[in-house]
């Protein structure tokens, strides 16, 4: 097989954990050529490994590094055009990337020592009988303002450390401007994020 022949794809492998998505800083490199028997894979390599590998197969190769929301694509070799018209630009010299959270999702990782900032949480008002878990104590000094009530899920505000406090924050106070009998009903957090980020965290009450 000449080089040239095929295009390469070099993309930066995701995981999971309780908190969410990783971007792990190794590669999977991807030959998908038109004969399956043509096509092959590496996994789990170091860019400059996958970089390697992909050049010895082909001239085309297009890289994707999670560097931001969506991730960065680049090119490698011969240009490479995207939709639109829009030009590749060349992987960065010597970009070496790490283990990190998702971008976009490092609040996931925030802990008390930190200082509190502004969320916003979608609540969801939930009868009692219906939860299986006690709910956990109210954190003192909430402040908190219904922004805007889509169905039975309004998103509301409030000042905190960790994705988990604010959490607390907002069903404490959100169950009081509601006006809900908190003998039968119980407000649960089914989203949060920091205010005007891009990202939700989903079922952030876990989040401990």
């Amino acid at each position: 097989m000449r080089a040239g022949e095929h295009e390469v794809w070099v993309v930066e492998e995701r995981e999971d954990d309780e908190r969410g998505p990783i971007a792990t800083g190794v590669f999977r490199a991807i030959l998908q050529a038109a004969a399956p028997a043509e096509s092959s894979e590496l996994r789990g390599a170091p860019l400059d490994q996958a970089l390697a590998w992909a050049r010895e197969r082909a001239s085309r190769i297009i890289v994707r590094v999670y560097d931001c929301d969506d991730g960065t694509h680049y090119a490698s070799g011969d240009p490479v055009e995207r939709d639109g018209g829009v030009m590749l630009g060349p992987v960065r010299e010597g970009i070496e990337p790490a283990r990190r959270r998702w971008p976009g999702m490092e609040f996931v990782d925030r802990t008390d020592a930190d200082d509190p900032i502004a969320w916003e949480v979608r609540v969801r008002p939930v009868l009692r009988a219906l939860l299986r878990a006690a709910e956990e104590p109210i954190p003192a000094g909430a402040t908190l303002e219904i922004l805007a009530d889509e169905g039975d899920e309004p998103v509301v505000t409030a000042q905190a450390r960790t994705v988990f406090e604010a959490c607390r924050v907002a069903e404490g106070a959100a169950a009081a401007q509601l006006g809900l009998d908190q003998a039968q009903w119980a407000i649960i957090a089914t989203e949060a994020r920091p205010a005007g980020a891009t990202r939700f965290a989903l079922d952030p009450s876990t989040l401990s």
